[in-house]
């Protein structure tokens, strides 16, 4: 069985199984680990005959690593422990052997999964403050460091060096500290270097640049449309900017030119493609901001505008330079977009279910105080919400315990704009249900969370006698297991 991590996407495996018609066994580590980092493995045992012997083994190449060796009398165990993944046999990484063996009541299984060992790596990067210098001028860099977890990485490096064009080392700088990561560093060039391309070296990492007698000034132009305009908006903004490759503003002339793009899949339409033109100077943080009216590019023939494109270009007063971008967006008939969240795709009758509908508009912004009708194709489910600040529009039905079979959800506006979802019901073979409900908005990085969780478990699963039930939990963050524990629940008289 695979389980989702947490952000990341990795996998955590788990191995499961029974022994015998009782015994029913899980160990779960992370599918990936990194060397020589901490890691956690946990094991559940559910209906033990006697004593358990559980033995988990990490076999590599090389090496045999114990993970966990331990005996119980408990006819239920659950426990995680912490080990150090030992580096690879050989190379940055090794696919590994997770080996489960359990033995109880007389019966031993044996059970394994491969896992991949990788050694921890640490990423350099270097950058220059400028990509073309003069003679005489100062280069001005700096090393960065960085983990897989973007932390800092190491704390020194033995040589930093930079080559002329012709090989030559003409800089160097041994045992650089870094503080959180970083060293910067400078180099004055001479008033008559060596011209051509020059180079840093860091280790394995190259970092190139250019020294240059006359250097023409180089700058980038950006055209910025909407992502989406709808097809019957007032004005849409289209911005153009132009800037050096090193931060600063190009003062100059802009033209920019927005057309209206038509389909050509019909004989009968013959439009041409209606453009509107701009032209001007660009203000002093070298952008300019255009008002675009969609009627002069006739969106509003919706079943023929395909799309909008635009095309810019900047020419620097000082040089006569020139250089050009372009654009595109989409246009929308769909006025109002409805999508469901934190919505489960299926139910447990008797359950209540509960769900979110979103509403917002063709540039992704949420749409407050919007009625939505929500229904179901069998009419049990009928209710009328309205949206949020958010665009949000939170529901809770009671009336599960009538549903049968699959449910088919409908949120609607009073402009027609909807949204489905369907629902199958929930299976069982002990008719229990157990829900985490996620938690909203972005966690704090301190204190502590509550998790909401929500049961229904069968008395008869639990045996006679049985006066509390437990539940296991593990917290998963980047593919790894960082915390674990246990609840014990009492069972009330009664329970069924």
């Amino acid at each position: 069985m695979l389980l989702r991590a947490l952000h990341v996407g990795l996998l955590l495996l788990q191995l499961s199984g029974a022994l015998g018609a009782k015994l029913q066994y899980a160990v779960i580590f992370p599918s990936e680990m990194v060397s020589p980092h901490l890691e956690q493995a946990c094991v559940h045992l559910e209906g033990a005959d006697g004593g358990s012997r559980i033995q988990i083994t990490l076999e590599m190449g090389k090496r045999n690593t114990t993970v966990l060796e331990k005996t119980s009398e408990q006819k239920s165990y659950f426990s995680c422990v912490t080990f150090e993944v030992p580096p690879p046999s050989d190379g940055n990484e090794e696919v590994a052997t997770m080996q489960v063996s359990i033995e109880s009541g007389g019966e031993t299984i044996s059970n394994s999964s491969k896992v991949l060992v990788k050694r921890a790596r640490t990423s350099l990067f270097v950058q220059t403050d400028k990509a073309v210098y003069k003679p005489g001028q100062t280069v001005r860099f700096r090393v960065v460091s960085l983990k897989e977890n973007l932390q800092p990485g190491k704390s020194l490096l033995p040589a930093i060096t930079l080559q002329d064009p012709g090989k030559n080392r003409i800089g160097q700088w041994l045992n650089v500290s870094l503080q959180q990561g970083i060293a910067e560093l400078s180099l004055p060039l001479s008033s008559e270097p060596s011209l051509g391309e020059y180079s840093i070296r860091v280790k394995d990492t190259v970092h190139g640049f250019s020294v240059e007698e006359y250097v023409l000034p180089r700058f980038e132009v950006t055209l910025q449309l909407p992502r989406v305009i709808a097809f019957n908006a007032d004005q849409f903004p289209v911005k153009i900017c132009a800037r050096y490759t090193y931060g600063k503003p190009v003062q100059g002339t802009y033209k920019v030119k927005v057309c209206g793009k038509f389909y050509r899949y019909s004989w009968w339409v013959r439009q041409q493609d209606l453009c509107a033109d701009f032209s001007g100077k660009l203000n002093q943080s070298g952008c300019s901001m255009l008002d675009v009216k969609p009627s002069n590019l006739s969106l509003q023939l919706r079943s023929y505008v395909k799309r909008v494109e635009g095309t810019g270009s900047v020419t620097e007063d000082r040089t006569g330079i020139e250089f050009s971008a372009s654009g595109e967006s989409k246009i929308s008939t769909q006025l109002i977009s409805l999508t469901f969240l934190d919505a489960d795709d299926a139910y447990k009758p008797g359950i209540p279910y509960s769900g979110t509908v979103r509403v917002v508009d063709v540039d992704d912004t949420p749409i407050p105080n919007q009625p939505v009708y929500l229904t179901s194709r069998d009419r049990k489910v009928n209710q009328n919400l309205e949206t949020d600040q958010k665009g949000l529009a939170p529901f809770k039905l009671e009336n599960t315990a009538k549903w049968k079979a699959e449910m088919y959800l409908q949120a609607k506006t009073p402009t027609d704009s909807s949204a489905n979802l369907r629902l199958k019901r929930f299976y069982s073979r002990s008719k229990s249900f157990l829900k985490l409900h996620a938690q909203k908005g972005e966690l704090p990085c301190q204190g502590q969370q509550e998790v909401r969780v929500e049961y229904l478990i069968k008395g008869t699963e639990l045996g006679e006698g049985a006066k509390h039930m437990e539940l296991h939990y593990l917290a998963v963050s980047k593919g790894a297991i960082k915390d674990s524990g246990s609840f014990e629940i009492p069972v009330t008289n009664g329970s069924k």
